[in-house]
C-alpha cells in the first residue's frame, strides 16, 4: 500500500516537472517582431544592486582599503 503510493507520488511528480519544464507558447507574429525591432528597445531600467552576505563575501578588496588598515605588516628581510 506505502509503495503503491510512494509510485503514484513519484509518477505525479515526474508529470509535473515535465510539464514545468516544457517551452512556453509562442504568441508573436513575425510581423509583430518585426515592428518591435524597427522602433528600437529604448533605455532598459537599472536595477539597484542589493547587497547579500554571499557577494559581500565574494567581492575583491581594494588595493587602497589593505594600505590603511590595521593589523600585521610583512617586509621582506632586505627592509631591516
Amino acid at each position: 500500500m506505502i509503495f503503491t503510493l510512494k509510485v503514484i507520488v513519484g509518477v505525479a511528480a515526474l508529470l509535473v516537472g515535465v510539464w514545468f519544464g516544457l517551452p512556453g507558447r509562442y504568441e508573436q507574429t513575425p510581423d509583430e517582431i518585426e515592428e518591435v525591432m524597427a522602433n528600437g528597445t529604448g533605455r532598459r531600467k537599472q536595477r539597484k544592486k542589493r547587497l547579500s552576505p554571499v557577494a559581500w563575501l565574494q567581492r575583491e578588496k581594494s588595493v587602497s582599503a589593505n594600505r590603511g588598515s590595521r593589523g600585521f605588516g610583512v617586509r621582506s628581510p632586505d627592509d631591516r
